[in-house]
């Protein structure tokens, strides 16, 4: 791990937010009643996964040079089709004034 995990025991948290956890044992916690209205925790499970999910950097390719590659060949062969008609009109010509 690039970084060190820090936990300081108890684990305070209110009460929103340790259900945004929705894996806290409450049975195990005591709640602060009095004076902060905080929940006290002093059993924690953390879970280290050998899975990061992390995002790539960009080197400028978005994923449309396929477009750009698909669209130079259909000119390609639209312009290799047009020259050779051109040129069998050509010869027909050149044998017509023959």
């Amino acid at each position: 791990m690039k970084e060190k995990i820090e936990v300081t025991l108890p684990f305070t948290m209110t009460f929103n937010e340790a259900l945004r956890y929705k894996n806290v044992k409450f049975s195990t916690a005591k709640e602060d009643i009095n004076y902060t209205g905080k929940w006290y925790f002093y059993e924690c499970t953390y879970e280290i996964t050998n899975n990061q999910l992390f995002g790539m950097p960009m080197t400028g390719d978005d994923g449309r040079w396929k477009y750009g590659f698909i669209g130079f060949a259909g000119l390609s062969i639209i312009s290799c089709g047009f020259i050779l008609h051109n040129k069998s009109k050509k010869k027909k010509r050149l044998k017509q004034k023959i």
